[in-house]
């Protein structure tokens, strides 16, 4: 006789509606035990709020020229350590208010966390391209998340380090544009009133004159990349500058070199004359590195305007079948590669045109202190000496106000050169709160479902067995 235990074979599995009827008859258990448990999470996280790590968060953008190719401005390599390198850390922490011994350097630098952001759109390339066996395309970041939780800083000091970070790490951007720009000093080589002693008198004016055209060279860049910036100090542009050094060059400067040449003051005829040969050799072969680039640069362009069958030609592989369509090459070619090449033909040309122009005043120059018959006394006659320090303290004041200005412009460009572009916030041990809180009302209704799972099994099983013992009882 079969028993009445026995499990039928063509047993019919529960349905989803089975399952759905199940959970509505145990529905008020359900709803206790999520409430319960939810509620236990939630005291657990607010202990964690209260009492757990926290760490201030922030997202760092660099901006600056050259930090597309991971450089300075300078052409010094960028490194994402830079950002918390012992120097910016160390003039943080004093900025914050910490003296350099309360606290550990290694174990502040250990508490600060540099993550790179990578656009989604990038991450979506590198997948497609490892799905198709391609190299990643290369990516360098200017964007970067930071954490800091130091141990022994509380909230408050974690959030300043942050802003500190930031302002140290401006100040080294700005040191890194100004080794850029070779900041022009002022004239190092003695006191005003002592040139004529320190120098011959035909020295003065070419140095002066080195000294302004390195200013103008640096005033040039400068007002292409400012945009009228002004000092609110001085009130002054760059190009108000740049005026003021043309008008002294044409006023201070040429009255300057017309009253050492027509008496022709000079100390030391022979070594002066030396000195302006040699000044012409090292001009000639100056001038001709630069045309000899030139002439470079002109080749290159010619190969770029040849007709489309000679570029494909050139930029076919063995098989002889063309990279990409000939009118897309072209259209690429012209818009990646002329357009610079053709900038450094017009910087070439205008380099050349610079040092042929010094050549031709050193050989005017040498003609002048060779000219037979009148070589002059070589004595200054009385005020000279004034007018040096004149022209000299002319110049000095003009160096001053670039100097000013060019302080001032940097503190102004590196606010948008290294910005806080997210933060700071606080945040419990770089997790979300939002994401904490899903995750515990997701585990309550979890664990609320498989207690009573289990719970029911267990029911279940025990009454299975005391029917089995009931049916096993003799009669």
């Amino acid at each position: 006789m079969r028993s009445p235990l026995a499990e039928p074979l063509d047993s019919v599995p529960p349905s989803v509606g089975d399952l759905l009827r199940y959970l509505w008859s145990r529905r008020v258990r359900l709803l206790v035990l999520f409430g319960l448990l939810s509620g236990l999470g939630g005291v657990a996280l607010l202990g964690w709020w209260l009492f757990g790590p926290r760490s201030a968060h922030a997202v760092i953008a660099l901006g600056f020229s050259g930090i597309e190719r991971h450089e300075y401005p300078s052409g010094k390599s960028f490194a994402i350590e830079d950002i918390r390198s012992p120097r910016v850390l160390s003039r943080a922490l004093e900025d914050v208010g910490l003296a350099a011994g309360s606290y550990d350097l290694q174990e502040v630098y250990r508490g600060i966390d540099l993550v790179p952001i990578v656009p989604s759109s990038v991450v979506e390339r590198w997948k497609k391209q490892d799905r198709d066996g391609a190299k990643h395309e290369q990516f360098l970041p200017s964007e970067f998340a930071l954490d800091v939780h130091p141990r022994g800083l509380d909230d408050t000091e974690r959030v300043r380090l942050i802003y500190a970070l930031l302002k140290a790490y401006q100040e080294q951007v700005k040191y890194e544009q100004v080794a850029e720009l070779h900041r022009v000093a002022n004239f190092s080589t003695g006191p005003a009133a002592q040139l004529t002693t320190l120098y011959d008198y035909w020295d003065l004016p070419i140095l002066l004159r080195l000294q302004s055209d390195s200013l103008a060279a640096h005033l040039a860049a400068l007002i292409r990349e400012s945009q009228n910036f002004r000092d609110p100090t001085l009130n002054l542009s760059f190009l108000e500058v740049s005026r003021e050094l043309d008008a002294w060059r044409v006023i201070r400067l040429e009255t300057l070199a017309a009253v050492v040449h027509r008496e022709r003051l000079v100390k030391d005829r022979d070594a002066m004359l030396r000195r302006l040969e040699e000044r012409q050799a090292n001009l000639e072969i100056e001038l001709r590195r630069i045309n000899g680039q030139v002439e470079s640069t002109t080749k290159l362009l010619e190969v770029v305007e040849q007709p489309k069958p000679f570029l494909a030609g050139q930029m076919a592989p063995r098989d002889g079948a063309p990279l990409l369509d000939v009118t897309t090459l072209e259209k690429v070619m012209k818009s990646d590669y002329v357009g610079p090449v053709v900038r450094r033909a017009s910087e070439l040309h205008e380099a050349a045109a610079t040092a042929a122009a010094a050549k031709e005043r050193v050989q005017r120059e040498i003609a002048l202190l060779t000219k037979a018959g009148d070589a002059g006394t070589g004595r200054p006659r009385a005020g000279f000496e004034d007018l040096v320090v004149l022209v000299a303290d002319d110049i000095d004041r003009i160096v001053r106000h670039y100097l000013q200005v060019l302080d001032a412009y940097l503190d102004a460009s590196v606010t948008r050169y290294v910005t806080l572009r997210e933060g700071p916030y606080l945040r419990l041990a770089s997790t979300s709160m939002a994401l904490v809180a899903v995750a515990i009302v997701f585990t309550a209704a979890i664990l609320s479902l498989l207690i009573v799972i289990v719970s029911d099994s267990l029911r279940g099983g025990a009454r299975g067995a005391e029917d089995e013992g009931h049916a096993l009882r003799p009669t």
